[in-house]
């Protein structure tokens, strides 16, 4: 589903990367918020509108704060132990 999502924003973004390596680190970007919409859209009980607000939330974030190491090591971690913590992928 990441991997779609980031084909869909690509005419969006594609203009603005200037190697095809910026991109594929884009594509991984996409996989990484796909997994946490989808947490947070299975533990809502399958609330379009929280993950909804959240997509916007970081939508706003990107925009008005920079991006630094440190919140890129947070953004890979998060996942992770979404996934690994969570159990998330697994019926309850």
């Amino acid at each position: 589903m990441g991997l779609i999502w980031g084909l869909w924003h690509a005419p969006m973004y594609l203009p603005q990367y200037d190697s095809p390596f910026q991109f594929i680190l884009f594509l991984l970007n996409t996989l990484k918020i796909t997994i946490i919409l989808t947490w947070l859209y299975n533990r809502t009980g399958g609330s379009v509108l929280s993950t909804a607000l959240l997509h916007t939330v970081g939508n706003l974030t990107f925009e008005f704060l920079p991006a630094t190491l440190a919140s890129d090591i947070i953004q890979i971690i998060t996942p992770i132990i979404l996934i690994f913590i969570d159990r998330m992928w697994k019926n309850n």
